[in-house]
């Protein structure tokens, strides 16, 4: 899938779920989260496994109590037993020494807050059987619903952590106290009239650009619209405010609790607009029920915060690949002005005084840096908070100076923490994976470098285990975005399991994408070198790097990646020899058939990056840049994984690798989302992908009678790839040495 259409869902909707290792419930019928365990004594120390790396227990929301003395977060870990996921809600005291306190466990909780007035813990569960608002009170130590709303349709990604087999229904989609402790405003949906539906299935379904081959695949012909409520607490009545033809993505309550600020989808007023996922800004007026419009230009603009003192209202924007304004209005003359013109912004929120923002952002513009906290003052002056060495993410609401955040490193597993916003310093509350004392895991190393185009650009190395200086060793390269988080698997990348990589031998390079400017209207000189041609520089610029330096052998290189690393992936081996074999999983894009299978939106970024339609005068650029209509040139075995609701956007490149003779293998993941979840298939993905690298980089086979059909498929492979290079040898004997991968210049990095 494309770069647009995957980061901006993976700012909307987060979609990680890596878990962590608890010997308690593995084996039996019920697992358990237990982050109390501390590590056995007596076990040894031992090379990292996939199922520990499956089964490593993810920090997430991170949130103080309202006098900052507390604060509640939550783990999820994985379990193999039963595939599925435990997520359980903690409370820890701030003060130093403290121990965590597990106070609810389920399948599934999100959307931590805190009551107004300190006493109660919220959070959305579907204990009930329907995502619902509930609440924990501290002093009688009981959980009990808050209320319960109806539920409705669900065709959208508004739930957290959206899921196309997650099928439960939901009453809340997203919720937010008042400050009055009065009301909570919350997001819901209604149900579809079945009399209209009964008349579709009737009449037929006009298509139209709003359409794709997904809203074949599931019949979703009507858009669900989003609504707008509150839910009176004194007299535990529901009030609907408004409704919204498509979703309400976040909301936002002013300091005095008569108005709801929300972000919520519109169509772009441009026709011919290259904006994804177009969002508006405005609020609601309760007492009176009229809505003010803030923000309708041609971006998404979204996540409304009113300041302290009620006096602005601040919305961030994303309106290309590397553009997102921090805007600021102000209610009394609608005058606005940014702050920030590119802050790659997570949230963000309001100093005590009013006076500027502290937001979470992964590094300015074209300079990656780990994700951290920025503070942004009114005249627009900004300085980093936290170490630019650590990532901290997942904050809640700045006040008192501090705020509660999801710390981290490349080798520092991830925690709940406190961060001073004076002294910068971070603290952790808790070691949720205290297993990792007796886990060896391999040292990972930052690297930064400039492509031919100069564009900069970072990755991070992992050596194999038991490195040794001056041995040359197989190299994996992984695509798409890393952010120095600890790495198990490759950070979110679920099937590619980086640290069982390197203990089996490989060197390891965990490759971001280089940014590039912005820029409106079909380009394809442009497109082309942003999408494709500079990013395979800079893969091949590290690649001829770390061969020079003896690192990596180069006669033994893979390639893999997902979603836009998955097309880079496929983009790498059709335009360069350097790699032996490859990987991808849900990837794909820029072909004629996922353009023809795309939505409107979809054909827009197509043309936008090369130049126009796979028709008429555009064809040839489309037979220069697209994967699939240069198959033939991929010189080693490809291994494909789709989930079911996409693997048709694989059917291009794996008919055209069959074409051009290559060796292909396509798997397919029933029920899986966009990055695999399931605990199983995560553990069966990568280890396909272990056993697939072993098995052609350094000729190892896993004797396990279970997989000796694999080996027979693959050994046959083998024989078809022999064949295939020497017909290309006595056909074009002139080029037989080409392929090899030249020496390059230590300084440059280039060949």
């Amino acid at each position: 899938m494309k770069r647009a259409l995957v980061i901006f869902s993976m700012l909307i909707c987060i979609c990680l779920f890596t878990s962590g290792a608890s010997t308690k419930g593995r084996d039996g019928d019920n697992p358990e989260i237990d982050i109390s365990a501390s590590a056995n004594s007596a076990a040894s120390m031992h090379p990292i496994s996939l199922e520990e790396i499956v089964s490593f227990r993810e920090v997430k929301e991170p949130r103080r109590s309202p006098d900052g003395a507390r604060v509640a977060f939550l783990v999820t870990q994985a379990f193999l037993s039963c595939d599925c996921y435990r997520t359980a809600l903690y409370v820890v005291s701030t003060a130093p020494g403290s121990v965590p306190t597990k106070l609810v466990e389920e399948p599934s909780l999100s959307d931590v807050r805190w009551t107004p007035d300190g006493n109660s813990i919220s959070y959305l569960s579907s204990k009930s059987g329907s995502l619902q608002l509930w609440k924990y009170q501290l002093d009688a130590r009981s959980a009990e619903p808050v209320f319960t709303h109806v539920p409705g349709e669900d065709q959208t990604i508004r739930r957290v952590g959206y899921h196309p087999s997650d099928t439960t229904p939901v009453g809340v989609f997203t919720y937010e106290w008042s400050p009055d402790g009065k009301q909570v405003g919350f997001i819901s949906a209604p149900a579809l009239d079945k009399g209209v539906m009964d008349h579709l299935d009737k009449d037929g379904i006009l298509f139209d650009q709003n359409m794709d081959s997904y809203t074949l695949l599931t019949h979703q012909w009507l858009k669900v619209p989003a609504e707008l409520w509150i839910y009176h607490l004194e007299d535990k009545t529901e009030e609907k405010l408004w409704q919204n033809k498509g979703e309400i993505s976040s909301l936002s309550w002013s300091p005095d609790s008569t108005r709801i600020a929300v972000a919520y989808s519109a169509p772009p007023k441009l026709k011919d607009s290259m904006v994804f996922f177009n969002q508006d800004v405005g609020f609601m007026k309760i007492a009176t029920k009229s809505f003010e419009v803030v923000a309708d230009g041609e971006a998404a603009e979204t996540l409304p915060q009113w300041s302290p003192d009620g006096k602005y209202l601040a919305y961030s924007s994303w309106g290309g690949y590397v553009d997102s304004p921090l805007t600021v209005y102000e209610l009394a003359t609608g005058k606005r002005r940014d702050l920030i013109k590119d802050s790659n912004m997570r949230n963000y929120w309001w100093s005590d005084n009013s006076h500027g923002l502290v937001f979470e952002a992964g590094g300015r513009g074209k300079h990656r840096t780990r994700n951290g906290l920025f503070l942004v003052t009114f005249d627009g002056q900004v300085r980093r908070i936290t170490p630019e060495g650590d990532h901290v993410s997942d904050c809640d609401s700045v006040h008192g100076n501090a705020a509660a955040c999801v710390w981290q490193s490349s080798n520092v597993p991830p925690s709940p923490s406190i961060v001073d916003l004076g002294t910068a310093k971070l603290r952790s509350l808790a070691d949720v994976n205290p297993q990792l004392q007796k886990i060896a895991v391999g040292h990972v190393t930052e690297l930064r470098w400039t492509n031919k185009y100069g564009a900069e650009t970072t990755g991070y190395l992992l050596k194999p285990f038991n490195y040794v200086e001056g041995k040359r060793y197989p190299l994996l390269a992984i695509w798409y975005g890393f952010e120095g988080k600890f790495v198990t698997q490759a950070e979110w990348l679920s099937s590619y399991p980086a640290q069982a990589f390197a203990r089996d031998g490989f060197a390891v390079l965990m490759v971001n994408y280089p940014p590039y400017d912005n820029w409106k209207g079909k380009d394809f000189a442009r497109g082309s070198v942003g999408e494709g041609y500079s990013p395979l520089s800079s893969l091949e610029s590290a690649v001829h790097t770390l061969v020079q330096e003896g690192i990596a052998d180069p006669n033994r290189l893979g390639v893999m990646g997902i979603s836009y690393g998955g097309f880079l992936t496929e983009f790498s081996i059709t335009h360069s020899k350097l790699f032996k074999v490859s990987s991808l999983v849900d990837g794909g894009g820029y072909g004629a058939a996922a353009y023809a299978m795309s939505g409107h939106n979809s054909h827009e970024n197509d043309e936008r990056v090369l130049g126009g339609p796979p028709y008429g005068a555009t064809l040839q650029n489309w037979l220069s840049f697209s994967p699939p209509y240069r198959a033939d040139h991929v010189s080693g075995p490809v291994l494909m994984g789709f989930n079911d609701h996409e693997a048709f956007y694989g059917m291009e490149m794996r008919s055209a690798l069959s074409w051009g003779g290559v060796p292909v293998e396509f798997w397919v993941y029933p029920g899986e989302g966009h990055i695999f979840t399931g605990p199983n298939h995560r553990l069966i993905s990568m280890e396909r992908n272990l056993d697939w690298f072993n098995f052609w980089l350094q000729d190892k086979e896993d004797p396990s009678p279970d997989k000796s059909a694999q080996y027979e498929r693959w050994r046959a492979m083998r024989k078809q790839q022999a064949a295939k290079v020497e017909s290309n040898r006595k056909a074009h004997p002139e080029v037989a040495d080409k392929t090899k991968a030249p020496v390059t210049n230590a300084k440059s990095g280039q060949p």
